[in-house]
């Protein structure tokens, strides 16, 4: 006895069974590749990026005209002419807040140095990886402002202006306003009491390597 169904189209049930599964399959494969909130985000992280460059070239461009940069207030303007003629309008995030600043000296009214930052929502970002100690915050700087001025505006992770580290039987310091290339380091010029001339078979234990 024959027991398999066809429909009209001469197609039989388990035919049409597994058509439907296989492009219902490709269906949320598609989706998933195309995820609409991840492009949205992507999207928005890209603007992020955009509006940053963007102050930047304005800054820059404002410095060269009056020798100082504009205050921070000037950010909290979103949609504002505040930054005329050197930006049309002043760029907010695409939550609506205004993007971060930082100004040296901060009290000053002729600030010299700025970071400004953003903070993206993609963790696989290459411009998210730039500072170790601000995961995901993207930021553009005035040309002379140091790593860790850089940092301490995202950052709370406490840093060093020097690190301090063994190096051939003495305590030197091994980075300047930057992240440490070595360990063990210290924030110490003594390098925390630590013995950098004790040697064990004929090399110092206490030297500072790379990583």
């Amino acid at each position: 006895m024959n027991y398999k169904l066809r429909t009209k189209n001469g197609f039989t049930l388990a035919e049409l069974l597994i058509t439907i599964t296989i492009l219902v399959i490709l269906g949320l494969a598609l989706l998933i590749g195309i995820n609409p909130l991840v492009q949205i985000f992507k999207g928005y992280d890209a603007r992020r990026k955009a509006d940053l460059y963007k102050l930047r070239t304005a800054f820059e461009s404002y410095y060269i005209d009056h020798d100082c940069y504009p205050s921070a207030d000037v950010l909290s303007q979103c949609g504002s002419k505040a930054l005329e003629p050197y930006l049309p309008a002043v760029p907010c995030d695409p939550d609506g807040t205004p993007y971060t600043i930082k100004l040296i000296p901060a009290d000053s009214v002729c600030p010299q140095q700025y970071a400004i930052y953003s903070n993206l929502i993609s963790p696989l970002d290459k411009k998210a990886t730039k500072y170790p100690e601000c995961p995901q915050v993207v930021a553009v700087t005035s040309p002379s402002i140091t790593y860790i001025d850089t940092i301490s505006g995202c950052s709370t992770v406490a840093l060093c202006r020097t690190y301090y580290g063994c190096q051939n039987g003495f305590c030197t310091a091994v980075t300047r306003d930057s992240s440490p290339t070595c360990a063990p380091n210290y924030c110490y010029p003594d390098c925390g009491g630590v013995n950098c001339a004790k040697m064990a078979r004929g090399k110092f234990v206490n030297q500072c390597l790379a990583f």
